[in-house]
């Protein structure tokens, strides 16, 4: 299925490029049956002093998208972000087993919230859109084995919070409230109203 056969998205009229190496997105954008070039954006990824992490991932996605569009200016360009927050506070992603470990057994049975941002841009129209999702997930409590296991996946170690929603790390999962792709790093119904926001902006 190709973009132009979608029942919501109608033909952007130009490519589409996704500043992200996250196969969880890829994945996401298959699955409609959307054609991308995937262009990982080169940026530094630090918080800022007293920055909010809202701020924080909202600016995030939008420097990716505009990173991406100073290589593709002509192409319509997607940046992407994701953090969890657990007590207001935000989880990296695990770098090594301990790091994992001590991640999910301070997730375990507690609730936490995944934010993501995405932004759209179009250099040469000037096009610059951005929008952030909210998902609150809960875990189950969690047995050191249990968490051993999971770690043992590698499952944990390019995810923001240490886990995958959509692998191994669904059966860690007790309830969600709201956008389960949100929680996969690609909030689909951002995607549907900036998508619509491109396609109005080239009839105004």
């Amino acid at each position: 299925m190709s973009s132009a056969e979608h029942p919501f998205l109608k033909p952007l009229g130009r490519d589409l490029v996704l500043a992200s190496k996250s196969p969880r997105r890829s994945l996401i954008l298959k699955q409609h049956g959307l054609k991308f070039e995937m262009l990982p954006a080169e940026l530094d990824e630090s918080v800022r002093p007293q920055e909010d992490p809202r701020e924080y991932v909202t600016r995030l996605g939008l420097q990716k998208a505009l990173w991406a569009s100073t290589q593709r200016p002509l192409e319509l360009c997607l940046g992407c972000d994701t953090v969890v927050l657990l007590e207001g506070e935000m989880l990296g992603k695990p770098k090594s087993p301990p790091e994992a470990r001590a991640t999910l057994t301070s997730l375990a049975g507690k609730e936490h919230l995944v934010l993501s941002s995405l932004a759209m841009v179009q250099a040469e129209e000037g096009f610059r859109r951005v929008g952030l999702q909210e998902t609150r997930v809960g875990f189950r409590s969690l047995s050191s084995a249990e968490i051993e296991a999971y770690v043992a996946t590698g499952e944990p170690f390019d995810k923001a919070g240490g886990y995958g929603i959509q692998g191994f790390g669904s059966m860690l999962v007790a309830w969600i409230q709201g956008c389960y792709f949100n929680v996969m790093g690609l909030p689909l119904e951002v995607l549907r109203r900036l998508w619509c926001d491109y396609i109005e902006s080239k009839t105004d």
